[in-house]
């Protein structure tokens, strides 16, 4: 106050000196001024230069420094600021503190949003690290659709994505950000599937890629993409791009739904190139791919497939392990088989075909390594046909699922150009199958001998050879004569349909069942029909059948099972109506054998869907695709059932009535003297009487004839 006061005097004082003084007063008085505004507005620009840089000299010290320097300089002017601006030389410490306390109040009001424009950071007490909310999310997302790539921007949205991946469980270092809110990571992982593969690209700038050109063939030439990829920014951003990579990666290795397995992989496809930049993040993501093509669901082992023949054709010195990887994980998922799992199988089977066609080359060293430790386990087990052990190495779902695969690669290269060499491999696979179908012959393991059949069949289609089917199928009659010999013991009126495809071994309980019996004859019947269809259309199919209708025809005389009888005699009626029918063809015709061209046309003259064969065939063809539908729905059924909750029964003393004391002991009194025998008579009565429904809650029961628990 007494500041204030001093002041106003001397405004008093001063302007009274200027209206005494006149224009020459006025025009000292404008200068003086002028010089007061100047120095001060030089003082104002030289604290806040002070403030901007952030110097740690205090502001009071430098204020007197200022003032002493105008008093050296110019002690006239030092002189009019003592009379007139006393207040300026009068600088309080107490002054500069309460414009600091100003100044520290103003970025608590700007914590909400800082000069960048970015969200308020909020820090979790439990970990002390920084939340991603949902403000963050809106700011990253409008960073991600900006025409300009900002490194910043795909910075963060890399740190967030790894904060998704700590939050699934991932065992990993805690990175900077967490995220709590469940809709904020579904939304962070959609965003980063979507955006930030496509921003990496371009942030790394166009790919050089350098082909290398082999010759393996006249007509035919294959590139090789082998070797890393120049990006224009590779090292500046390298970096950001691996730690994406790591954290798709193990996201993959996290998750279980298999929707969220199906976007994460259609999300690597297209980052195969970039994989490839790291050796052993390529290795990681073979391995974590394999096991989902061996182990998910079917949609999921579709887009695997489809991404690891992305990274096959991307990288040919990655075949080697690519091709043992999956042959691995085939033969460790075929140990346990059933209807559920055989579909499955069969994919696997098909895409390792596809796969060993790419480059045959290589294939042909691993399979033929691989069907030649299947020949030496099938040696030592004939070595040893005593030994039980020795036999089960070899009757196994394991090798059985080999053979199946081996034949599958081997009729797929029959369709390809520069294939030869897993061409050879079909008569040593041949050998081999025979061999297991011969092992050991027992009624037990008729399932499995049907599976080699199976197994020639396709052979013999698909690779356009030769193989005695019909007689080895014949060879399997006594078999099934022995077993329509003796009456079944189980289930004699109700003959249950039976997966055949699903099993290599019977029980000695279940070839005493009815249904099984019935199974086995059909299942011959299918494989005898289906190798007569083969060679329908060949000039040899007359001398072929000729020995095989003879087995048929005593098989239908010692056969007891009449449906047995009247299945095979109708298969007996169609071969021979169809060899006639190919003698009538043939008969206007002069073949050589040694001309392949008078073959052809023969066998063309025979092609055709009205043979005898060919329609009985087609016949029983829908047949077996309406029972392997309603196999189908039975198991589906079944599954569902076992889904199902049990329901939960009331215990024994609440569905029992409620005894009193005096009805107990009435009911001592009235039990007779001889009590041996009254219990028999009673137990005789139990063993009769069926159990009362526990759903007839109001039905009366006779007391004498209930068994009471304590």
């Amino acid at each position: 106050m007494n500041l204030n006061k001093k002041a106003a005097t001397k405004e008093k004082k001063k302007k009274k000196k200027l209206v005494k003084g006149g224009d020459d007063s006025k025009i000292a008085n404008n200068k003086e001024t002028s010089i007061i505004d100047k120095t001060l507005s030089d003082l104002s620009d030289e604290e806040e230069v002070l403030e901007g840089n952030g110097d740690k000299v205090e502001t009071s010290a430098q204020h007197k420094k200022d003032l002493e320097k105008i008093r050296k300089a110019d002690p006239e002017f030092y002189k009019f600021l003592q009379e007139q601006e006393a207040d300026l030389l009068e600088f309080n410490e107490s002054d500069e503190e309460s414009e600091n306390e100003e100044d520290e109040e103003t970025p608590k009001s700007k914590e909400k949003m800082d000069q960048t424009g970015k969200p308020k950071l909020t820090i979790d007490k439990n970990t002390g690290r920084q939340v991603f909310d949902r403000n963050w999310y809106e700011y990253l997302e409008k960073g991600l659709n900006q025409e300009d790539v900002r490194h910043n921007n795909v910075k963060l949205a890399v740190a967030a994505f790894a904060a998704c991946v700590a939050r699934t469980g991932a065992d990993v270092t805690p990175p900077q950000w967490i995220i709590n809110d469940e809709k904020v990571f579904d939304a962070v992982v959609r965003v980063c599937f979507s955006d930030v593969g496509s921003l990496i690209y371009k942030l790394l700038g166009e790919k050089d890629v350098k082909t290398e050109e082999e010759d393996i063939g006249a007509d035919q030439t294959k590139t090789k993409r082998g070797g890393k990829i120049n990006f224009k920014h590779w090292r500046r951003y390298s970096k950001l791009a691996k730690e994406f990579l790591t954290s798709l990666l193990r996201f993959l290795n996290e998750i279980q739904s298999h929707t969220v397995i199906l976007a994460t992989l259609k999300t690597m496809i297209p980052l195969v190139d970039l994989y490839g930049q790291f050796a052993k993040l390529n290795r990681l993501l073979i391995k974590t791919v394999c096991r989902i093509w061996t182990r998910k669901t079917l949609d999921c082992r579709v887009i695997a497939f489809v991404l690891l023949n992305k990274i096959v054709k991307r990288d040919a010195d990655v075949f080697a392990h690519v091709y043992k990887t999956m042959y691995l994980g085939f033969v460790s998922n075929a140990r346990h088989v059933s209807s559920e799992t055989w579909s499955l199988l069969q994919f696997m089977q098909r895409s390792f075909a596809e796969m060993s066609v790419l480059y045959p080359d290589i294939a042909y060293q691993y399979a033929f390594t691989y069907i030649r430790q299947i020949a030496i386990h099938l040696r030592n087990a004939q070595i040893g046909k005593k030994r039980k052990d020795l036999v089960q190495t070899v009757y196994n779902w394991q090798l059985m699922q080999c053979q199946y695969l081996w034949a599958q690669v081997v009729s797929k290269s029959y369709g390809t150009i520069g294939a030869d060499a897993l061409r050879e491999l079909s008569y040593p696979l041949a050998q081999i199958v025979i061999a297991t179908l011969k092992l050991f012959p027992s009624i037990r393991f008729l399932p499995l001998r049907f599976h080699c059949l199976s197994i020639l069949i396709q052979l013999q289609v698909n690779c356009d050879i030769y193989v005695p089917t019909l007689a080895l199928g014949c060879e399997l009659l006594p078999d099934l004569l022995t077993l329509s010999q003796k009456k079944p013991r189980l289930g004699k009126g109700v003959v249950k349909q039976i997966d055949m495809d699903s099993q290599l071994r019977a029980s000695a309980q279940q070839t005493e069942e009815a249904g099984w019996r019935q199974s086995i004859g059909d299942t011959l019947f299918r494989i005898l029909l289906q190798a007569s269809h083969v060679l329908s259309a060949h000039p040899s199919f007359p001398d072929v059948v000729l020995p095989i209708t003879h087995k048929l025809r005593a098989f239908c005389k010692e056969c007891r099972n009449p449906d047995f009888v009247r299945l095979y005699r109708s298969l007996l009626d169609k071969l021979t109506q169809h060899s006639n029918w190919t003698l009538s063809r043939l008969s206007s015709t002069t073949l050589d054998l040694q001309e392949s061209t008078t073959l052809a046309n023969a066998q063309e003259r025979l092609t055709d869907p009205s043979s005898p064969v060919a329609q009985y065939h087609a016949q029983f063809s829908r047949v077996w695709k309406m029972r392997a539908a309603a196999l189908q729905r039975n198991d589906s059924l079944q599954t569902k059932k076992e889904m199902k909750p049990k329901e939960v029964t009331p215990k024994k003393e609440e569905k029992e009535i409620e005894v009193t004391s005096t009805e107990k002991e009435s009911m001592k009194t009235s039990q007779p003297a001889n009590k041996s025998k009254v219990m028999k008579k009673k137990q005789s009565k139990r063993n009769g009487v069926k159990k009362p429904d526990s759903t007839l809650t109001d039905q009366v029961l006779d007391l004498n004839e209930m068994e009471w628990s304590d």
